[in-house]
């Protein structure tokens, strides 16, 4: 920010008097998403007046003479002054706004019924707009997403239920994104897939305990949060229940390989 001070100076017999004006100050320097956003100018004295000029870029100010007024610009490098006089000096100072196009609107394409195995598939996000990427993420499930940059991306080893994929697209500080739902199921062999399998697990929040519903041999078990980092194990009476007292509130992923086949169910905390 560039500030300039112009100081009058009163003479008052043989003496003089510096009297300080009040700076004007424009704001910090940003980045927006998207053209509209609400200056930030400092507030105009008792007697005073203010206004704003836009003396690169180009957009709309609403109300030259608010603070804080409204403004809409232009994508690229905007700068904008800040005037202030309080009836004795005329200060002023300059704030840069720079607009980021805004992404890609991303569409992760329909959900889809799958059975298996194998328990893959190919998604089918829309492709991205130059300056914008998009990127494939896991929700919920426990798939390998071959190239998360590919619109077209394979899947495998999904989940039996629901797995959750996100389409999320950038264009500097602007995100988007959008979901996808995998819905995998066990092929009976009599001509249609098996129902919905039933919950993993369950959740006593009392308790706060998670008991795995079936008595079969888990040869493995990790429980994640949502970014997919390992948290320890708590086991709590018997190989099949586990404490979720040490775990802070938020979202987790349990996941099991039960009999050779890998199983996975989100869980949520709240105290």
């Amino acid at each position: 920010m560039h500030r300039y001070n112009l100081l009058p100076v009163l003479l008052i017999g043989w003496t003089s008097v510096n009297v300080a004006a009040q700076v004007a100050n424009a704001g910090p320097d940003t980045l927006i998403c998207d053209g509209a956003m609400s200056m930030q100018g400092s507030p105009i004295p008792l007697g005073g007046s203010g206004l704003w000029a836009l003396i690169a870029g180009c957009g709309t100010i609403v109300d030259p003479t608010a603070p804080g007024t409204t403004v809409y610009l232009c994508p690229g490098l905007n700068t904008l002054v800040w005037e202030v006089n309080d009836g004795v000096a005329t200060t002023s100072d300059t704030v840069e706004v720079g607009v980021s196009d805004l992404p890609t609107i991303p569409a992760a394409g329909p959900d889809q019924n799958i059975t298996g195995p194998p328990f893959s598939t190919q998604l089918m996000g829309n492709q991205p707009i130059f300056p914008s990427y998009c990127l494939w993420t896991v929700v919920t499930g426990g798939s390998v997403i071959t190239n998360p940059n590919d619109p077209n991306a394979g899947v495998s080893g999904l989940s039996i239920g629901s797995n959750i994929f996100r389409w999320t697209c950038y264009t500097g500080p602007c995100v988007f994104g959008d979901e996808v739902a995998i819905n995998a199921f066990v092929w009976t062999g009599i001509g249609s897939p098996s129902a919905a399998p039933a919950a993993l697990f369950d959740l006593d929040p009392r308790g706060e305990l998670i008991r795995l519903n079936t008595s079969a041999n888990v040869q493995g078990l990790v429980i994640s949060d949502v970014q997919g980092r390992a948290v320890p194990q708590h086991p709590a009476g018997s190989d099949h229940t586990w404490s979720a007292a040490h775990y802070a509130p938020g979202i987790y992923v349990f996941h099991a390989m039960i009999n050779g086949v890998t199983c996975t169910q989100r869980f949520v905390v709240s105290r």
